[in-house]
């Protein structure tokens, strides 16, 4: 836990933005594959997927600069919390 704050600090101390999940983004298994049927942790990853996904296209489009924070409405629930000013 104080190497994830760590590097988290280091990102914010140098104004990254840095696309969350809502939840833990951690899987557990024994076995290769296994992590697969955690639910859960699929879910969490996908959201966290879906973010980095979709920071990314907002990024190589420029748009960035019109980005305002919104609540959470997503009927799938995962969704941005970003939408457009």
């Amino acid at each position: 836990m104080e190497a994830f704050h760590a590097i988290n600090n280091f990102f914010h101390l140098n104004q990254m933005i840095i696309p969350g999940s809502g939840y833990w983004t951690v899987g557990y298994g024994l076995r290769p594959g296994e992590v697969a049927g955690d639910a859960e942790a699929m879910s969490t990853l996908g959201a966290l997927a879906d973010n980095i996904a979709w920071l990314g296209e907002m990024t190589l489009s420029g748009r960035t600069a019109e980005l305002r924070y919104r609540k959470f409405g997503s009927s799938t629930g995962r969704c941005p919390p970003w939408d457009w000013a």
